[in-house]
């Protein structure tokens, strides 16, 4: 009897370790793990409406010198800087389309024909993704 349960006592501590040896087979050659897909935690804004058309001409008339960025972000913080490329920051753009994650920013500029051929910019940033940039061709008819 003490012969058949040592016996059996060694087949049982054998097959524990083959199933351990098989368990582990897999890993012990060359695996590929597949990356694993992150979301951005902070995306871009992303653009809604703007106005006139981005990388086009922007034509300045007496009646019409408006330009809009309307942006959706999920953060409070977006801010709208407004430049030309000669004469630097804008300072006269006012808020548009303020409503929760939608956020606008539109300028007026002057009737002047000093702004002809000038680069009108506008960097859209939330402070914590890629800004977002968009320029005009000024034309002043």
């Amino acid at each position: 009897m003490r012969s058949t349960l040592r016996t059996s006592s060694r087949v049982w501590h054998l097959a524990c370790i083959m199933v351990g040896v098989l368990a582990l087979l897999p890993l012990s050659g060359c695996f590929y793990v597949v990356p694993v897909p992150w979301a951005d935690p902070h995306p871009s804004p992303q653009k809604k409406s703007v106005s006139p058309d981005p990388d086009t001409a922007a034509l300045l008339t007496a009646t019409s010198q408006n330009a809009f960025v309307v942006v959706v972000d999920d953060d409070d913080t977006v801010s709208f800087i407004w430049t030309l490329s000669s004469d630097g920051y804008v300072g006269t753009a006012t808020p548009v389309a303020n409503e929760g994650t939608i956020q606008g920013s539109q300028v007026k500029l002057p009737y002047d024909p000093n702004l002809d051929g000038q680069t009108l910019t506008c960097v859209v940033s939330d402070g914590l993704s890629d800004d977002i940039t968009y320029r005009w061709q000024l034309e002043v008819l």
